[in-house]
């Protein structure tokens, strides 16, 4: 498995949600929820998926909400930018390339 992390900002008028995506890499991707629960960490999916509301950005990072990459199909190498799609209730399905980094990286990122 691996982690997706991109900052999102809804331009339009209406409020949308985060529902999903691809990656080209992954069999099924999600959205999950990192939160600390009586002093341990714990992970969860949103299968309601984020909601973000107009004119917000919402950052998807390390120890926060984020994408989760599961069923891999191979590896991932270091800085490739592997192609994926983000999946929205109303702004319909956005393309974005996701850069490679270390694990641990804070520096990871969309095109």
């Amino acid at each position: 498995m691996g982690g997706g992390y991109v900052a999102i900002t809804n331009n339009g008028q209406d409020v949308d949600r985060l529902l999903g995506g691809t990656l080209e890499l992954a069999g099924r991707v999600e959205i999950h929820e990192m939160r600390m629960d009586g002093g341990v960490m714990r992970m969860k999916p949103l299968p309601d998926g984020l909601e973000i509301k107009s004119g917000q950005t919402v950052r998807l990072e390390p120890g926060g909400t984020h994408m989760m990459f599961l069923d891999l199909k191979g590896p991932f190498e270091k800085d490739r930018m592997i192609k994926g799609q983000l999946r929205f209730e109303k702004a319909g399905l956005v393309d974005v390339h996701y850069k490679v980094e270390s694990p641990g990286s804070s520096r990871g990122h969309s095109h």
